[in-house]
Formats: C-alpha cells, structure tokens, sequence
C-alpha cells in the first residue's frame, strides 16, 4: 500500500513505531555495548586479580620445592569454581599441575605448550573475534628474579555472553511491547480523535455537494482541531444557506425587473417602430399629396399628367415595399421544421446573388469545413438569413472588395457557426448598440428600410441560435450565426 493512499491514523501510528524503533534500537545497542564492556571489565578484574592471588602461593610452594601443594591449591580451585582453569609450567615449558584435570577447556592454550617465556603478565581474548575464554598469563619467579615458569589462568565467558544475551532478550521484548502498544493506542486514538471525525465531515460535504444545506448535526463538537473544523464548516454551511436564499430572493427579483423591461422594451419598440413608419411612410405621402394636387391643378395637361401619375405609382410601390417588409417581420406563421444542409442552402444563395456580385465588382468565395452536421430549421427562413446578410455585405464592400462566407461546426462542439465577413469600411462605434433595431438604417438615401437585420435575428433567435457582429474601423465587419445542432450540447464558443 503506497503511502499517500493510508489513513492520517495509520501514517501518524506509523511515524510514531518508526521513530520507537530508531530510537529503541539505537539505546539498545548503546546499552548493550555497555553492559558488554562492563563485563569484560569485570572478568579483566577477576581473572588479574585470581592470577595474581595463585602467582603467589605457586611461586612460594615452588621455591620451597613443594609441588604437591600445588596441585592440591589448583584441584581446589577447580573444584570451587568449574569454569576455571589453571595450567603451571615449569621453566622448560613442561606441565608441572593443572586444576582437576582441565575439565572445562579440556587442553592448556597454545602459549603454554609452547613453552613460552613470559616477563610480565598478559590477559588474551580468545578467539578475538567473539571472545570464550579470557587467559591470563603469569611469570613465575623466585625471591631473586630467577624464572621458575609460567601460570596459565583461563576462564570461560560463557556467563558473560548468557548475560549479554538476556539483555539483548530484554531490549527487544522492551521494544516489541513498546510497538504493539503504540500500534493499538495509535489505532484507537487515530480512529476516535481523526478517523472518525474526520469522516463525518466528508459526509456532510457529500452531503453539501449534492445540494443538502439542512444543519450537519453528525459533526463532531470537541474543542480540538476537528472541533474547529467542524464549528467552521457549519458557520460556511449556514452561510451557504443563507446565500442561496438571498440568491433566490434575487432571481425572483430580477425575474421581475425582466418582465417589466420586457414590457417597456416591446413599448419602446412599438414607440420606435411608429416613428419609423412615419418617417418612411410619411415623406411619400407628402410627395403623393404634392402630386395630387400637380393634377388636379393641370388636369388638362396630357404630359403633365403622366408625369405626375408615375411618382404617384413610384411612392405608391415604396410604400407598398415598405409594408410588405413591416409584414415580414411582425408575421408570425408556424415554422416548417425540416433537416436543413446549411452548405447547401448558402451555396444556392450564393449561386442567386453571382450575378449581383459579378456586376458589383465583388469577388464572393464560400468555404466550409469538413462533416459539418445537419440542422433542424425553417429551410426558407435560413435562406432569408443568408440572402440579407450577405445583401448587407455586398452593399457595404467597394468595388474590387471581397465578401467572405464560411461554414464550421462539429457535433461534438454543438454549434454550426455561419460567418459573413466583408471589406467595407466598418461599423461606426456609436451604432453598435442600434444595429439590429428595426427601421434603423444607415442607407435611407439608398432606399434600405433597416429591417434586414431585424428580420435575421428574429429568425434566428426563434431556431434557438444567436446572431453578434464585431468590426473595427476601416477593417470591415463579420456577422456570424450560431445555430444548435439537434441533439448535441451546446459547448461555449467565442468569436
């Protein structure tokens, strides 16, 4: 198990065992080192100070010629005390007495058979690596320094190692008892005081995340940390709360405020609307009311009377257009709901307007991507889109310009994007906010009636799209439309 993936409980536990185990192990080592030292101490003591003790009393038995004293002294010494053993040699390296029979070694070390000639005493760990006997060697001398032969005392150590060993038995029990408890206290602890509270909270935040602001009352109330954390999680919770109503008071207010702008928009629209109906209604009827009276007052004036009967029938037409157009726009008949291949219908307007562009001196070019999906609209209304859009572009593009239309969109994005985009000189600044009102126009010398686009946002806000613009001065301008395709989601998209 990795160690991001354990519990808060678990990784503290385990820290606190790890941290046990470097330190216990480390004082255990230390200690028993120095209980190891200690003992050796201690046996160096003993076996120099019993050297010492038998150097004299075998010296004295052997100046006074005396050796059965000897051996009498080591077989009671080996009978007191089984882990000693005691070899004298004499100054040839001859064994002149051993304690009973050297029965726990069971052989003198190599340095008295050998006959070795010793001038001070010698202590010798043997073998050095793990050390199982300590043998002292001793120079036998008489009165006046003349040799007489060497003592060999060698004690087992067999008690030193069964002593280290029990120590060593004792550190790690110590340290093993030291671990479980720290294992269950650290797992009871980890599980009360973090574990637990811990997973409370995570419940009040499913909870929370699933849109559930109702009082977490399962948290723990202690005054530690998680205590804390969970006085701090209400306070946010109940905040919250709190939002959401003042949001829902807000929606419901807004809601409102909509509603009324709605109403005051569809007001100040029929406010407009009436003042364009009277400006491009009312300068053709003055000039049919002129005309009028040109004939009453020259009735008898053949010429004069066809002249004027044909602005007459002139204004009479604007009018009419002009009507026709309102008509257009205010209509609201069903749509005829179909599959609709957006390259195709832009290609057909295309191929309608070629003429138009080819006497305008305007290079039309058409692209689109690849696999571009099937919408579901009004085939005639989208075709009345494209035909004013790209009426627009050409009227506004010079002679020499280009009107650029291309097609994209995928189903995973959601949207088929139309965009139209022309080397005119621009939208002004200061009309950006007016340019889809009705009857507003720019072109009221050249005969437009401003309802064009008017007329291609109500179409396409009733397919569910939306129609924006962006230009900069002297750069031309692009008018895009976003149409959703059936049965995608809708991904955001920019221009």
């Amino acid at each position: 198990m990795r160690w991001r993936a354990l519990r808060i409980a678990s990784k503290l536990t385990l820290a606190l065992v790890i941290a046990a185990l470097a330190l216990f192990g480390t004082y255990g080592v230390f200690m028993l080192r120095m209980e190891e030292r200690d003992l050796r101490r201690a046996a160096q003591r003993e076996v120099d100070l019993l050297g010492r003790s038998l150097q004299a009393v075998v010296e004295g038995a052997l100046r006074d010629d005396h050796p059965t004293d000897v051996s009498r002294v080591l077989r009671q010494l080996g009978a007191i005390d089984s882990s000693l053993d005691v070899w004298v040699f004499g100054t040839e390296g001859r064994l002149l007495a051993n304690s009973t029979g050297a029965r726990v070694r069971g052989r003198p070390p190599a340095i008295g058979a050998d006959g070795l000639h010793v001038r001070g005493a010698s202590l010798h760990w043997e073998p050095p690596e793990r050390p199982e006997w300590l043998t002292s060697v001793v120079p036998l001398q008489t009165g006046t320094g003349a040799p007489l032969g060497h003592l060999i005392l060698s004690r087992s150590l067999q008690d030193m190692r069964d002593d280290l060993a029990a120590t060593q038995r004792g550190i790690v029990l110590s340290v093993a008892g030291f671990v479980a408890v720290t294992l269950l206290l650290g797992a009871f602890l980890g599980h009360t005081y973090i574990t637990r509270p811990l997973g409370a909270l995570a419940t009040a935040l499913e909870s929370v995340e699933a849109g559930d602001l109702t009082e977490p009352t399962r948290l723990v109330g202690s005054r530690d940390e998680a205590g804390v954390l969970a006085l701090k999680f209400r306070r946010m919770v109940n905040a919250l709360r709190d939002a959401r109503h003042r949001l829902d008071e807000e929606t419901e207010a807004r809601v409102r405020i909509q509603s009324g702008l709605q109403r005051a928009d569809k007001l100040i629209t029929i406010g407009q609307l009436s003042a364009g109906l009277a400006h491009e209604i009312g300068s053709p009827l003055q000039v049919l009311s002129g005309r009028a009276r040109l004939l009453v007052d020259h009735a008898g004036d053949p010429g004069t009377v066809h002249r004027n009967a044909m602005v007459l029938v002139s204004q009479a037409d604007r009018i009419a257009g002009i009507v026709d157009q309102l008509l257009k726009h205010a209509r609201q008949r069903p749509m005829a709901m179909g599959a609709i291949d957006l390259v195709s219908l832009a290609r057909t307007v295309a191929d309608f307007l070629a003429l138009e562009a080819r006497r305008r001196g305007i290079t039309l070019h058409l692209s689109h991507g690849p696999d571009i999906p099937p919408l579901t609209g009004d085939g005639d209304r989208l075709q009345q889109v494209v035909l004013n859009l790209l009426t627009n572009a050409f009227r506004a593009t010079p002679r020499g310009g280009q009107v650029t239309m291309s097609i994209e969109g995928s189903r995973d994005s959601g949207v088929v994007r139309l965009r139209v985009t022309d080397t005119g000189p621009g939208v002004a600044v200061e009309i950006h906010s007016r340019l889809f009102e009705p009857f507003f126009t720019t072109r009221a010398a050249e005969g437009g009636t401003g309802l064009g686009l008017a007329v291609v946002k109500a179409i396409v806000t009733d397919h569910g799209g939306s129609v924006s613009f962006s230009s900069r001065p002297g750069g031309g301008a692009s008018f895009w439309v976003e149409l959703p395709v059936p049965g995608a989601v809708r991904a955001a998209t920019t221009a």
